[in-house]
This record gives structure tokens, sequence and C-alpha cells, in this order.
């Protein structure tokens, strides 16, 4: 049962980051590729669609993994022997 609760959280965060990311592509294609308001410090504070897109390119590795199957035993069986 765990490893489809674990394969299906990854799924969800693949397309929770694939969303992110796109929407911050196109949202920032429609803005000229404008870097206005990237850092507080230029004006008021506003989201920018940068912001949005790093934060989806960032999750995608843990989806990926997630989605892997990836296990954290390092290539020990439950045994504690090692496999080729």
């Amino acid at each position: 049962m765990r490893p489809i609760v674990t394969f299906l959280a990854g799924l969800a965060g693949l397309g929770a980051s694939t969303s992110l990311f796109t929407w911050g592509l196109v949202t920032w294609t429609l803005q000229n590729f404008s870097l206005v308001y990237l850092w507080p410090f230029n004006g008021p504070a506003a989201l920018q669609p940068v912001h949005v897109l790093t934060v989806g390119l960032a999750g995608l590795p843990f989806a990926f993994h997630l989605i892997g199957g990836a296990s954290g035993n390092s290539g020990q069986t439950e045994a504690g022997e090692v496999r080729d």
C-alpha cells in the first residue's frame, strides 16, 4: 500500500510542479520577460512570475524521486546484505 501512496504523491507533486512552472513561464512571457519588481527593493512588493517558475522547477526533482521509487537503503537488502 505504501508504494502506491508514494507513487500517487509523486504524480501529484509532478502535476503541481509542472503546473507552477508552466504558469510562471507563460505569465513571464506575457510580461515580455520583464524583471521589474523581481526584488522588493525596486518598488512595491509584488509576485513576479519568475518566483512561481522557480518554485515549480524546485519541486520537480522531489517528484521524480518519489515516482522513481528511489529508496534510502543504500543498496542493502532487509537482511543487511549488500546487493551487486
